[in-house]
């Protein structure tokens, strides 16, 4: 749960505009973000088109949603899980991963 508030912690004074990472550069800010996925939707678009052409929509949706989400979940349960893993075992042996504040 600690780690839950952590992420919770960090996350919400990222996205605010005051944010002084946002100062440090354009790859750090949302606004990078938000305009490099802007600009990759056409070259993604004619991607799904091109291999999802002869296929039924049961197989479009499958293949462009139901399957990537799948693998996304997959992915955080395996590395997220072995990180709290990691996380664990070493405060049982008295590794300090964060500094309290």
């Amino acid at each position: 749960m600690e780690v839950f508030k952590i992420e919770i912690d960090c996350y919400h004074p990222s996205t605010l505009p005051n944010n002084p990472m946002l100062h440090l550069g354009w790859i750090i800010g949302q606004c990078f973000i938000g305009g490099w996925w802007i600009s990759w939707c056409p070259f993604v678009g004619m991607f799904i088109a091109k291999i999802s052409r002869g296929r039924t929509l049961k197989e479009f949706i499958n293949g462009t949603l139901t399957a990537p989400v799948l693998y996304s979940f997959l992915w955080l349960v395996i590395f997220g899980g072995n990180g709290l893993l990691l996380e664990r075992t070493s405060a049982a042996k008295g590794y300090v991963l964060f500094r309290q504040r």
